[in-house]
């Protein structure tokens, strides 16, 4: 596992896993067998349903709570004043059995951000959060959130390579805010597992396309992958990325493969994108 510093003495795995509509038997199954394979990076939401689910695979995985690196995000309908946001993330903590949570994310910019943020704030100085983040924002709504919460750490958004996110990159990478790219393979796009420039580079390292694309994702500076799997096949073939990196060539090929492909946009949460 290779891993990304945040501060001084304080760092984050470069893969995490994504937990986005597992639920229930299945989520506790892939979250054990994920940890045991060497996750230490657990991605949730409370719109995912999942963090009782969650909670109880990390319990049961036998291995310290201080290895592993939570996160979850507030649900934009529980975003209309600070104390229904600070009211739900303490009930977050209590459906994953936790103290604290190592990451803690607006979901949406949607609802009231102002006053979210401030309970993010008031969450971190009681040590209930590590960091604070958002995820979804632009550049206009980075700059706007700074302006109340200076310490954001990190923006979780949708990156892979058909999917360029220059704009943004630039903006968190010159403010020092960590990107966490979620659906890092355009959720199993065959554009992306079929993409004749990846199994051309996978072939040179015996590697999928999938894995090409991850390694591309992480091997940029200050940037995370939380790739989402269920089978214990692909959650091992997901981490299997660190016994090899890519050629600056490579890198700029892949990054030509750019063509605008957003595979999560909803009408009702979706901000204006850069």
């Amino acid at each position: 596992m290779e891993f990304i510093e945040i501060e001084p003495g304080k760092r984050i795995p470069a893969i995490g896993l994504g937990t986005f509509r597992l639920a229930g038997k299945g989520c506790i199954d892939t979250v054990k067998n994920a940890i045991s394979l060497g996750y230490r990076y657990i991605d949730t939401a409370q719109y995912y349903g999942n963090e009782k689910n969650i909670g109880q695979a990390v319990k049961e995985s036998g291995i310290s709570r201080k290895e592993i690196f939570l996160s979850t995000k507030i649900h934009w309908d529980n975003m209309d004043s600070k104390k229904q946001a600070y009211d739900s993330v303490i009930q977050s903590l209590a459906d994953l059995g936790t103290d604290y949570i190592d990451i803690l994310l607006i979901h949406w910019p949607k609802g009231d951000i102002k006053e979210t943020l401030h309970a993010m704030i008031q969450l971190q100085h009681e040590s209930k959060t590590k960091f604070i983040g958002v995820s979804n924002f632009t550049v206009q709504l980075l700059e706007e959130a700074l302006k109340i919460a200076p310490d954001i750490a990190f923006n979780q958004i949708e990156y892979h390579p058909l999917l360029s996110q220059d704009k943004v990159i630039g903006y968190c990478k010159a403010n020092g805010i960590r990107i966490i790219a979620y659906s890092p393979l355009a959720e199993g796009s065959k554009d992306i597992l079929n993409n004749p420039v990846l199994e051309n580079i996978g072939k040179r390292y015996q590697k999928t396309s999938a894995q090409i694309a991850l390694r591309w994702v992480i091997q940029q500076e200050g940037v995370i992958a939380i790739p989402k799997a269920a089978s214990i096949e692909h959650l091992q073939e997901n981490i299997d990325i660190f016994d090899f990196k890519l050629k600056e060539n490579e890198m700029a090929e892949i990054f030509g493969l750019h063509k605008g492909l957003r595979v999560l946009n909803p009408e009702h949460l979706a901000p204006e994108w850069d």
